[in-house]
């Protein structure tokens, strides 16, 4: 590739739930953090890959997007990520692929890691043991929160849009609030035609509440309405 021409870019986006898209690290707020890097290094970007609601245990090569981001790659290209743990919780993947990459001449460029150099590639090696720590610990603290919760009778994991938990702590009832809003949804999809994208635009102009904070997304409406409809049938 000569001085002139711009390295071609992939971005990766990974959120572990369809919920944390709304938040800090939200796809529309990675999505511009690779762009700012891409403008910045001067890079053309091809394409951004999407993940939504994908764990980061499972392997790049396992994921939708992941498997669509490795067959295009090609020597020269640099793949970009906000963070390493978008792309790999797994110590083994993050150093298989890793090597794999820097033998095909691709580079990856994620915020504090330049694996062109050994210093980078130290880092690299050493923030993918971390990751795949933290990812344990995070499982092994969720375990030891469920279990004493288990023991205490008391309600665990997420309450479902149209629910609440009662209040013994340990049952579920009805939220004919967020009901309402399911049923609008429905409503505004089935009966109208609008777009997800529309709906959520709807909502939040009307300044619905969303179960767990923040504003509605495409993404969050679209999970919405297919969870409602598979209750419903």
């Amino acid at each position: 590739m000569s001085d002139e021409t711009p390295a071609r870019a992939f971005g990766y986006v990974r959120v572990s739930t369809e919920d944390q898209a709304e938040h800090g690290s939200s796809v529309a707020a990675q999505e511009a953090q690779i762009r700012a890097t891409c403008a910045a290094r001067g890079w053309d970007l091809v394409e951004v890959f999407v993940d939504a609601g994908v764990s980061g245990g499972k392997a790049l090569s396992t994921r939708p997007a992941g498997r669509r981001l490795l067959a295009g790659l090609e020597k020269g290209d640099v793949v970009i990520a906000t963070k390493l743990d978008r792309l790999f919780r797994s110590a083994v993947d993050a150093l298989t692929r890793g090597a794999a990459w820097r033998d095909g001449g691709i580079d990856l460029s994620v915020k504090g890691i330049d694996t062109t150099t050994p210093h980078g590639r130290a880092m690299f090696g050493i923030m993918a043991v971390l990751g795949e720590l933290e990812r344990e610990l995070t499982a092994e603290r969720t375990r030891e929160v469920s279990q004493f919760r288990k023991a205490q009778g008391l309600v665990r994991g997420q309450v479902p849009m149209g629910a609440k938990v009662g209040p013994d702590g340990k049952t579920l009832i009805v939220d004919e609030g967020e009901l309402d809003v399911l049923d609008r949804i429905r409503r505004l999809r089935s009966d109208l035609g609008l777009s997800f994208e529309h709906i959520a635009s709807i909502l939040n102009a009307d300044s619905v509440a969303k179960k767990r904070g923040g504003t509605w997304s495409r993404g969050a409406v679209h999970h919405l309405y297919h969870a409602h409809a598979a209750q419903a049938a």
